[in-house]
């Protein structure tokens, strides 16, 4: 502000005021600080280029370590166009938004291996487990695990195919043989012990069936070894009957055989078509094999009687029973007791009187029991 003059005084000029040293100073002091700022800007970027370098040289080696298996696979990935321009944008955008080391690290591998992973979280509130990409700390731990592996299983093969100490020969001396020893950087060979085989048990072989009898027709004998002439309708010889099972009618004494005899009654001789078998009044009579009962009967003779048709034309005759048990056309099984022995008929004592046919043809009984 400038003041009028007083009377006899010379009205000075108004100067503006200027400090130009001061300001110098100031425009010094900003260029060294905008220099400052660019330089370590500068250096930050080529930190973060470095560390970059570093990222990449880490994750190429840990990736042939998690799957060394799948070199193709590397190839095709690092074959591939990959923004690299944009993987470092997004690394300084990153930093500049504070995120951890960590983050950006796995930002960086997901851009650079895994361009096309997403990475989907699981609902809140559900506790169901999402689906996520591998990240650079699971490719570490892949490796940092697989190398562990490797390594015990190299242990394990290494004590597994180390050589047994030999022991001494008890027949060997103190003197030191003469046969060069190998030096400790000759490679021996692995000794492998084999196995014994373990005892096996031999299986217990299984019982050869018996052959069984081809089963023929009867035939009638004209004549017996002696050269007597036989009844008609009567066969000495043995033929296979072809049932599955026969037990004995009953057990005892044999009292008359099948053949030529001196008959009791008359004191003649002639030919008794029968076993006669010695047992007490009472004694039960067993069917001899399966079959049915093909008639019951009562004669002077014979007495009570019956008779059992059994397979292969085969049939069995009991004689001078005291009871019977069965009617015709009854099904009967080997054992079952159809009559009780005794002594009706033309007998002179109680017996049962026991005959075998087959195909018509009257066979010696005493081929077929067990007495």
């Amino acid at each position: 502000m400038q003041y009028p003059a007083g009377p006899g005084k010379k009205q000075r000029k108004a100067y503006p005021r200027s400090y130009p040293r001061r300001t110098a100073q100031r425009t010094a002091s900003s260029k060294k600080k905008a220099e400052a700022s660019v330089q370590a800007e500068s250096t930050r970027r080529m930190l973060w280029q470095l560390a970059a370098s570093v990222v990449l040289f880490l994750i190429v080696y840990i990736g042939r370590g998690v799957a060394p298996d799948s070199l193709e696979r590397w190839r095709a990935a690092l074959e591939q166009d990959v923004d690299f321009a944009g993987a470092f944008r997004s690394v300084e955008q990153s930093v500049s938004e504070g995120e951890t080391p960590a983050r950006i690290l796995d930002n960086l591998y997901q851009q650079l291996l895994h361009p096309d992973a997403s990475v989907s979280q699981s609902p809140e509130g559900t506790g169901l487990p999402g689906t996520r990409a591998l990240t650079f700390q699971d490719a570490v731990q892949r490796s940092t695990t697989r190398r562990m592996g490797i390594t015990s299983l190299q242990h394990t093969l290494s004590d597994g195919l180390s050589a047994p100490e030999e022991a001494p020969s008890p027949l060997s001396s103190d003197t030191p043989s003469p046969t060069a020893q190998p030096t400790p950087t000759e490679e021996q060979p692995a000794i492998s012990e084999t196995p014994e085989p373990a005892e096996t048990t031999a299986p217990t072989p299984e019982p050869t069936p018996e052959p069984t009898e081809a089963v023929v027709t009867a035939m009638a004998q004209e004549y017996n070894e002696a050269g007597e002439k036989l009844p008609s309708n009567v066969s000495m010889e043995y033929y296979p009957l072809g049932l599955e099972k026969t037990v004995n009618p009953v057990d005892g004494p044999i009292s008359s055989t099948f053949g030529y005899r001196i008959s009791p009654i008359t004191n003649l001789k002639e030919f008794h078509l029968a076993l006669d078998i010695a047992v007490p009044d009472g004694t039960p009579v067993k069917a001899f094999a399966d079959g049915v009962v093909e008639y019951i009967g009562k004669s002077d003779d014979f007495g009570l009687y019956l008779s059992i048709l059994h397979d292969n034309n085969v049939s069995s005759f009991y004689a001078h029973c005291s009871e019977l048990l069965v009617y015709q056309g009854m099904p009967v099984s080997c054992g079952d007791i159809v009559a009780y022995s005794g002594h009706t008929g033309n007998v002179t004592g109680p017996h049962l009187h026991f005959l075998i046919t087959k195909d018509h043809i009257r066979l010696n009984p005493i081929h077929y029991v067990d007495l």
